[in-house]
C-alpha cells in the first residue's frame, strides 16, 4: 500500500515540479494550524499554488527532472510553492513579506530555472526587479533615443510654423 502512494506521490510531484518556472521551499515547523490556514488564503489570494510534500520523494522528483542536489532546500516540514507565471520575483516578495509577519515560516531556498538558491539568495532576488519591470525599463530605454530626435523634430517643425502662423496674422493686419 505505501508503495503505490509514493508512487502516486512521485507522480503528482514531478507533475508539479516539471510546469514550474520555480519552486520555493519553505520551512513551517513550529507554525501552527491556524497559521497555516492564514497563510493557505494568502497563497490562494496570490493566485500561486502551494503542496505540502514529503522530502525524500520531492528529492527523487526533483532528479526525475534532471535537478540534482536539491536536498539541501529539501529538508524537515516543508512545502512548496510554485510560480507558473515566468517571474519568480513576485513569489520571493510574497515569501519575504509573510516570513517577516509569521516568524516561524523560514525560507529555505528555491529552484529557479534548474539553479538552486538557498535562503539569503531568495531573499536577495526579492529585492530585485521584477520581469516586467524589467521590460519596462528596457522599452523606455530602447524607446527614449527616438523619442528625443521626435521631440527634436516636433519641436523645430512647431516653432517654424508658429513663426508662419505670426507672419500671415501681420500681413492679414498690414493689409
Amino acid at each position: 500500500m505505501p508503495n503505490r502512494i509514493n508512487k502516486l506521490l512521485f507522480q503528482e510531484y514531478t507533475k508539479f515540479f516539471g510546469k514550474a518556472a520555480a519552486v520555493f521551499s519553505i520551512g513551517y515547523e513550529g507554525t501552527t494550524a491556524v497559521d497555516v490556514d492564514k497563510f493557505r488564503g494568502k497563497i490562494e489570494a496570490g493566485k500561486y499554488n502551494v503542496l505540502f510534500v514529503k522530502n525524500r520523494i520531492a528529492n527523487a522528483a526533483f532528479k526525475e527532472l534532471g535537478i540534482e542536489n536539491v536536498i539541501s532546500i529539501c529538508k524537515g516540514g516543508q512545502a512548496a510553492l510554485l510560480s507558473t507565471d515566468e517571474d519568480p520575483v513576485a513569489l520571493a516578495r510574497f515569501l519575504v513579506e509573510s516570513a517577516k509577519e509569521m516568524s516561524t515560516l523560514k525560507l529555505r531556498g528555491a529552484v529557479v530555472e534548474g539553479t538552486i538558491l538557498d535562503g539569503k539568495a531568495v531573499d536577495s532576488l526579492s529585492k530585485g526587479m521584477s520581469k516586467n519591470e524589467l521590460k519596462g525599463k528596457i522599452v523606455g530605454q530602447a524607446m527614449s533615443p527616438g523619442a528625443n530626435v521626435a521631440g527634436a523634430i516636433l519641436g523645430a517643425g512647431a516653432r517654424i510654423a508658429g513663426q508662419l502662423k505670426s507672419r500671415i496674422e501681420d500681413l492679414e493686419k498690414s493689409a
